[in-house]
This record gives C-alpha cells, sequence and structure tokens, in this order.
C-alpha cells in the first residue's frame, strides 16, 4: 500500500485535503490513523474492500483550531498558536507520511509570505498591539527591520525557527516609542519582514494618539490573521439584564441578576479602504475587545456600513460573549 496524493503544505484546514492510497490489497481491512504534534491522535478511520481509496482530513484539523490575539508588552516573533495543525498520518507496519502543515487561512499559502495587504497603511496608539502575520519554512531566519520616522533604523533578530507556518510580529507601539531618542518628535515607523535574505514586505504604522474612552476591536480574517482598529466613538451603558430566582434546601429565595454591557462603536469619518477592511467584522467567526493587555470575546449583534456622502464609516452594536452576574 503506497501513500500517491496528499495536499500540499500550508493548505487550507477548510479545504477537503484529500489523502489518496494505492495499492491496497482488497478486501483486506487496515486503518489510518492521523496525530498532530500538540496533542497526539486526533482520530483513526477503517477502511475495507477496495484496491484504491481516498480519505478527507477536514473533519480531523478543526478540532485543533483555537486562534487567539497575541498581546505582549514588548515586540517579538510568535507562532500563531491555534491557527496551525501538524499533522501525520500512520498505517500498516509503521509507515507514516511526511508532516503535512495547515492554517486557519481560507485559501492555501505559499510560504515564505505576508499574510495580507501589506499595502495598507495602518494606525496604532501608545499602549497598543498589532500584528504582522506571515507564513514560513522551519529553520528560517526571521529578521524585522524597524524604521522611524526620525530617521532611527534597529534589527530585531529572532533564532532560527524549528516550526513551520503561520507566524507573527508582534508590534508593540510602547517599545517602537521607548526606542526613539526623539520620541515626542515620532510620526509614524516601517516594519520590513526578513526571511533568510528575502524581504517579504513592509507595513507603515502612523502613531495616532486617541481618547480614554476609545474602543479597540481584534477579529479573525479570512486571511489566517487578527487585524485590529480603535473606535474613537465608543458607549457601553447599555444593559441587557436577565433575573432569576434560586431557592434554597432551607426555604430561602435568592434573586439573582445577570447580563451583558452592550458595546455601541461607530468608527467616525474614514476611508473606503478603511470601510472595506472593517467590513470583515461582520463575517468574522471571531471578535475581541482588547484592554488593559486582555482579549475579551465578543458576540457581534448589528454591523451598518455607510458609504457615502461625508458620513463614510462604520457601526458596531457588540456584547461579551459571557454573561456577567451582578448580584
Amino acid at each position: 500500500m503506497k501513500l500517491t496524493s496528499y495536499p500540499q503544505n500550508y493548505s487550507s484546514v477548510f479545504a477537503d485535503n484529500i489523502l489518496r492510497f494505492e495499492e491496497v490489497t482488497p478486501n483486506e481491512p487496515f486503518e489510518v490513523s492521523f496525530q498532530d504534534d500538540v496533542v497526539g491522535l486526533l482520530g483513526t478511520k477503517r477502511f475495507v474492500g477496495a484496491a484504491e481509496v481516498e480519505c478527507s482530513l477536514h473533519n480531523y484539523l478543526h478540532r485543533r483550531l483555537n486562534p487567539q490575539p497575541i498581546i505582549l508588552d514588548r515586540c517579538a516573533f510568535n507562532e500563531a498558536a491555534g491557527r496551525n495543525v501538524r499533522l501525520t498520518a500512520l498505517w500498516g507496519d509503521n509507515q507514516k507520511s511526511h508532516k503535512m502543515t495547515f492554517t486557519l487561512s481560507h485559501t492555501n499559502l505559499t510560504a515564505p509570505a505576508i499574510v495580507g495587504d501589506t499595502n495598507q497603511s495602518r494606525r496604532i496608539s501608545a499602549g497598543e498591539v498589532d500584528e504582522i502575520a506571515f507564513v514560513v519554512g522551519r529553520e528560517r531566519n526571521i529578521c524585522a527591520k524597524v524604521v522611524l520616522s526620525t530617521g532611527e533604523k534597529y534589527n530585531i533578530y529572532t533564532k532560527t525557527l524549528s516550526n513551520d507556518g503561520l507566524w507573527v510580529w508582534v508590534v508593540c507601539a510602547d517599545e517602537i516609542i521607548s526606542r526613539s531618542v526623539r520620541p515626542e518628535e515620532l510620526e509614524s515607523f516601517s516594519i520590513e519582514i526578513v526571511v533568510g535574505e528575502e524581504s517579504l514586505g513592509t507595513v507603515t504604522y502612523t502613531l495616532a494618539p486617541v481618547q480614554p474612552e476609545a474602543v479597540r476591536l481584534a477579529w479573525l480574517d479570512a486571511d489566517g490573521r487578527i487585524c485590529y482598529h480603535t473606535f474613537p466613538l465608543a458607549m457601553r451603558k447599555e444593559v441587557e439584564a436577565d433575573s432569576s430566582v434560586a431557592e434554597l434546601t432551607d426555604g430561602t429565595t435568592i434573586l439573582y441578576k445577570s447580563g451583558w454591557k452592550v458595546w455601541r462603536l461607530d468608527s467616525g469619518v474614514v476611508s473606503r479602504e478603511v470601510v472595506a477592511h472593517l467590513e470583515g467584522i461582520a463575517t468574522s467567526p471571531r471578535v475581541w475587545v482588547v484592554e488593559g493587555g486582555v482579549a475579551t470575546p465578543m458576540v457581534l449583534l448589528s454591523s451598518q456600513t455607510r458609504l457615502s456622502g461625508v458620513g463614510r464609516g462604520v457601526s458596531l452594536v457588540l456584547r461579551p460573549a459571557k454573561k456577567t452576574t451582578y448580584w
């Protein structure tokens, strides 16, 4: 029995991802097991009655997805945990496939490459983080080249990577500002990601002050990266609450009040490019509010896009994914 066809590296977990076996002994049952490099065995599939068989990995891959924002107090390269699955198929007498890497992107990716649009200028403020996501093969040296608008330049290197797949460069605005000898004059900076001797691209950031009531939102996009945007107009005063009564064994009655604080966010007037970027929130399966270094999962209740006139922008209504008990 031979494995003759398998998915390419960095295929999407949402594809069928077919394994094809040939020269199978007819009417003789055999099993194929699947394991990853984190939890081990993911499942086993049994076949019988055919000389050629195909097996889809789709259902096994979904079990390992758990994307989360990576929020650090420094700039650093980090593997995009919960957005990669590395799977090996095992069968017969100690036979196995090579380790296959799949990503959370909705399309098959190629390495090395930055994920998403590098031409878009991003905004960031002191105290905020962002990420530059990219795909890279194992055993590669990575460098981030930072250029400040004040003319200062520096490189940050990481060790050779042992794992391939989706990685992120965590952009910490506070660290970059602190590296400048003239932070009061710093208006923008750019970050170039270099793998080996190859430049993957450059992302430019504009430093923009925000009001204390502004809210930083993060969401998972179709490319498998986590995007960020700060909404300057935010209201968190409305509460939707539920009441419940519990009776104890001694007859005592206790009233519980729980519910959600409903968040109403507005982007203000933004460019058409930013509107198109924010529209991805409406279709994202994961949305978070980022405050004080903590990402709180949210549920999007409604989204409204304004595409014409001076009021062009996006309005959102959200609530936390978990209820809060008030009393």
